[in-house]
């Protein structure tokens, strides 16, 4: 995969075992490409170009910007229909849910009986009818910010197809270790991220390509 832009002299390519940086220094080009990111990953257009084997894709359907990695909403309304849709896939109508929901019915059925007036209730008949009533939730009990994030661009690729994760000035907030167990998890777990932030920090890590452009908007590599 690579991520093409007119401003970069070649695309960055994102392979196995290599954490991509860039690196911003001038605010004003750091504004400016951090609003386009933002605005093609809602539809609009811009001037990133996303591609696969030499093949454009859709960026907004691809990728995902993470512009506050201190706001991870693990219980939006778009993560928890993705995650209630996952469940109704996994779990197959076999005679024992049919059994299961029979025997809710009845208890519905029995409650009715003793009301002393008509009555209805809402009947279950499939997987989806159950994860209405549970209204299952992700939830984020890692203890680091590190692993959160890991499950968090797992989350965008399990359930939205999102091959490219964007992170905002996330290596100002890691010690080298954080930084460290985060690309391993990565690296684990088969993810792509770009980590696009405003100034060097020192010690960059062998696993990173950085590419940095400085406020003469000359590209160090």
């Amino acid at each position: 995969m690579k991520l093409a832009h007119i401003w970069l002299s070649e695309p960055i390519k994102f392979n196995e075992n290599i954490v991509n940086v860039l690196v911003v220094e001038s605010p004003h080009v750091y504004r400016s490409l951090l609003n386009d990111l933002i605005l093609q990953e809602s539809g609009f257009a811009g001037d990133f170009v996303l591609s696969c084997k030499n093949e454009t894709i859709e960026f907004c359907k691809k990728a995902a910007v993470i512009s506050d990695v201190f706001r991870l909403d693990f219980e939006s309304r778009k993560i928890s229909s993705k995650l209630n849709n996952y469940i109704c896939g996994i779990y197959e109508m076999d005679d024992n849910i049919r059994e299961l929901f029979n025997d809710i019915n009845d208890l519905g059925y029995k409650i009715l009986e003793k009301l002393q007036f008509e009555a209805d209730f809402n009947h279950f008949e499939n997987m989806e009818d159950i994860t209405k009533v549970f209204d299952f939730k992700l939830t984020s009990n890692e203890s680091s910010l590190a692993e959160s994030l890991v499950e968090y661009v797992k989350i965008q690729k399990e359930f939205f197809g999102k091959e490219l994760c964007i992170i905002v000035g996330l290596r100002s907030c890691l010690e080298r270790d954080e930084l460290e167990m985060f690309y391993k998890r990565l690296e684990y777990e088969k993810l792509n991220v770009l980590l696009l932030e405003s100034h060097q920090t020192n010690g960059f890590l062998d696993c990173e390509n950085v590419l940095i452009i400085d406020k003469d908007l000359c590209e160090i590599r």
